[in-house]
C-alpha cells in the first residue's frame, strides 16, 4: 500500500485473514525493509501475485501543491513531518501536472496523479528487487497496479 487506505486490506480485496500478505508503506517509500518483506511474501509464502495499491490521501495533496510551486518556481517550505514522504512524490506529480489537460478539475488531477504513483511504485519496487523481477518475468509472480478511492471503490491502473 502506498498510502493508508481507510478500509481494511482484507475487506477491500474481500479475502479472509490469512490469505493476504500485507506490507504497509506510508507516504510511497520503498525501502529495503519493504522490499525484503514483499520478497518474503512471493518466495516463503509462495505468494503469486503482488498488488500495489495507492489513493488519494493528504500527503498526496500536499505533494500536488509542491509541485505546482516547483512549476511556478517557487520554493515553498513543505509541512513538517510529511516532509519526506511528500518529497518523494513529487517528481511523479511533476510529470502529471506536465501532461494535464488545461482544465483538469482538481478531483480528476488527483486520480491521476495517485495512477502515476502507483506506476512509479511498481517500477520502483522491480528495479529495487531483481528477485521479484525474475518473478515477473517468468510468469510466477503478478503485479496488480491498483487505486482505490472511497467513493469508486479499487480499479486497476
Amino acid at each position: 500500500m502506498l498510502h493508508p487506505l481507510g478500509v481494511e486490506p482484507r475487506a477491500l480485496f474481500d479475502q479472509p485473514e490469512d490469505a493476504l500478505f500485507v506490507v504497509p508503506c506510508k507516504g510511497g517509500a520503498i525501502d529495503d525493509l519493504i522490499i525484503g518483506n514483499l520478497e518474503h511474501g512471493a518466495v516463503s509464502l509462495h505468494a503469486h501475485a503482488l498488488a500495489i495499491v495507492g489513493c488519494d490521501s493528504p500527503e498526496m495533496r500536499v505533494a500536488l501543491g509542491a509541485a505546482r510551486a516547483r512549476i511556478a518556481m517557487r520554493e515553498e517550505p513543505l509541512p513538517q513531518p510529511a516532509a519526506e514522504g511528500v518529497e518523494r512524490l513529487v517528481p511523479a506529480l511533476l510529470r502529471v501536472l506536465g501532461v494535464a489537460a488545461p482544465g483538469c478539475d482538481e478531483a480528476e488531477l488527483v486520480e491521476i496523479a495517485v495512477e502515476e504513483c502507483v506506476r512509479e511504485a511498481c517500477d520502483e519496487v522491480l528495479r529495487a528487487s531483481p528477485l521479484l523481477a525474475e518473478l515477473v518475468r517468468r510468469g510466477k509472480l503478478a503485479v496488480l497496479r491498483l487505486a482505490y478511492a472511497q467513493s469508486s471503490g479499487l480499479r486497476r491502473v
